[in-house]
């Protein structure tokens, strides 16, 4: 009798819930993680992992999985505690992977059964010494791509991009599987990016020489959110950052950053809007009481 399944224990898989492609998804997850090549990120003292699905879609095509699919099957890996994700808020939400404590099952009964277990199935001591965090879900729209918003299939939007915190350039193409699958920053630093990032500092400096110059690397990236991930009109945030350093003095001592721009747009529209409907407003009042109306007695 076969006790294992690609490395995993039968028994231990079918109390956890876990089918044949459940089972190659994880096993595809656990050579990746440990080839070195994947995108990770330290949280809380420990390794996450990006995955993307569509490089598992591609990979392991013969299972004719989706990347919905695909999605929703790490989900029931996390439900289970098999596998535990983390979102990560960075110019928008992305999903990080590690090993959960009930992946010990899986490979705890192959090793009691077989002394000849491959030592890649071992979990490794960082992994078992992890806490258990609370999952924090999302729904996996959410994690398209803020760099392609006109495209029409939002899942794969997830797959084409680059996270900001990465260790390459960001114009590099960047190889994260076996079969060459590359990832590559499109509308990366735009003009229009640059453009809102030096009239923001160059109205901060008029107003405050003294005015510490900032990192306008990150500032365009953020101006690239709020341009490809809120959709927001590039001419619209030019004259919004013309309005706040010129014409509001409340403002104008709170919004010193893309980033705090980005918090307050909203509200910072609606006051811009409410400001110039009381011009219009007294622009009407003084038009009535014209002195060239009145009649000389």
């Amino acid at each position: 009798m076969k006790y294992t399944m690609l490395g995993f224990s039968q028994k231990s898989s079918d109390e956890l819930g876990l089918d044949i492609l459940d089972l190659a998804i994880l096993r595809w997850f656990i050579d990746f993680k440990n080839s070195g090549t994947m995108k990770v990120k330290r949280l809380q003292g420990e390794n996450y992992y990006w995955i993307s699905y569509k490089a598992i879609s591609e990979d392991l095509h013969i299972l004719h999985l989706k990347k919905d699919a695909i999605y929703k099957r790490l989900r029931k890996m996390c439900d289970a505690k098999i596998l535990k994700k983390r979102v990560v808020c960075e110019f928008g939400k992305y999903s990080f992977f590690a090993l959960d404590k009930n992946y010990y099952k899986l490979i705890n009964n192959h090793s009691k059964q077989s002394s000849n277990t491959s030592q890649e199935n071992v979990v490794p001591e960082d992994d078992l010494e992890c806490k258990n965090d609370v999952l924090t879900d999302t729904d996996l729209v959410q994690n398209a791509a803020y760099f392609f918003p006109d495209s029409t299939d939002e899942i794969s939007n997830l797959d084409d991009i680059d996270m900001y915190h990465s260790d390459q350039n960001q114009g590099q193409n960047i190889i994260l599987s076996n079969n060459s699958y590359k990832l590559k920053i499109n509308k990366e630093n735009s003009p229009s990016s640059r453009i809102l990032a030096t009239q923001l500092l160059d109205l901060i400096l008029q107003n405050n020489p003294n005015f510490k110059i900032p990192n306008l690397k990150k500032w365009e990236k953020t101006f690239n959110c709020i341009l490809y991930y809120d959709k927001r009109n590039p001419e619209e945030v030019a004259d919004l950052i013309k309005w706040v350093h010129t014409e509001s003095s409340f403002w104008s001592c709170h919004i010193l950053s893309p980033s705090d721009l980005r918090k307050k747009y909203d509200r910072l529209v609606a006051q811009k809007s409410y400001d110039e409907y009381k011009d219009s407003c007294n622009s009407m009042k003084n038009q009535q009481y014209n002195t060239d109306d009145f009649i000389e007695i």
